[in-house]
This record gives C-alpha cells, sequence and structure tokens, in this order.
C-alpha cells in the first residue's frame, strides 16, 4: 500500500542503488535482462534487512522513501529528479538532518546541514539558478 514511487519503476530503483553500491556491485547488480535483475535487486535489499523472515523490509523501505522525499523537495530548474542533485545524494544517505541553518558568508548564500549522530556537516553554497553545490564536508 505504501510502495515508495521510486520501487514502481525498476530501472529507477536500482539507478539510486549507485550512491551505496561499488562500481563492481553496480555493474553486476544491471547485468541481465528484467527478470534478474530484479531478483538481484530483491536479493540484495533481503541481505540487508534488519528483520528478516517479517514480508516487511526497513532497510529498503527507508532508502527508497528518502528518495521520494529528495525527488520532489529537491528538484531544481535544471535537474527535475531532485534524488539526482548532491543535496537529494546527501538526504538519500544520511536522512533528514537535524539541523538546516541558513546564511550569507561573503555575500553567498549557503545552507548547512547538520548531523550530530555522525559528527558532520555539510555545507551547501546556492549559485546560479538556484542550484546547490556541496562546498565543505566538516566533522
Amino acid at each position: 500500500i505504501d510502495m515508495p514511487y521510486s520501487l514502481q519503476d525498476l530501472e529507477y530503483s536500482y539507478k539510486l542503488l549507485y550512491y551505496i553500491l561499488t562500481d563492481q556491485q553496480y555493474d553486476e547488480l544491471t547485468s541481465g535482462n528484467d527478470k534478474e535483475i530484479m531478483h538481484k535487486l530483491s536479493d540484495y535489499w533481503k541481505s540487508k534487512d534488519p528483520t528478516i523472515g517479517t514480508p516487511f523490509n526497513e532497510a529498503m523501505y527507508q532508502y527508497y522513501q528518502r528518495a521520494d522525499y529528495a525527488f520532489f523537495n529537491f528538484q531544481t530548474i535544471q535537474e527535475k529528479d531532485g534524488a539526482k542533485t548532491i543535496r537529494g545524494k546527501i538526504y538519500i544517505l544520511y536522512g533528514k538532518p537535524d539541523a538546516i541553518k541558513n546564511s550569507f558568508v561573503s555575500a553567498k548564500s549557503q545552507e548547512v546541514w547538520y548531523y550530530k549522530k555522525i559528527n558532520k556537516k555539510f555545507i551547501f553554497e546556492i549559485k546560479d539558478k538556484g542550484i546547490f553545490e556541496l562546498i565543505s564536508i566538516e566533522g
């Protein structure tokens, strides 16, 4: 019922794994026909399931829910798929930041995402046409 939008298209769902797989793993997962790829995708997520033996895979659901959020919330004029933006990628990988602060530094608009659990902050600078560029990772 609550299937993430990003899981409804096989090609899109495996392309989103590029953020968390090595190039070799990605190439292996995406080789073959659609049926083989679907089977490999299923096997991959089964290996990540924190509650083996239940029909619901929390890890897969969380990953693709983040991808859905990124798709819709980090779109730009140039990139209609917010999951493909740098903020989308960070959101997919780490989830919702604990805090977000906006400021002006040297006459440039910045957005800083804070993650306490991993002790990192990601600093984005807003460029032309609302494009965010990751300029620094601290922590």
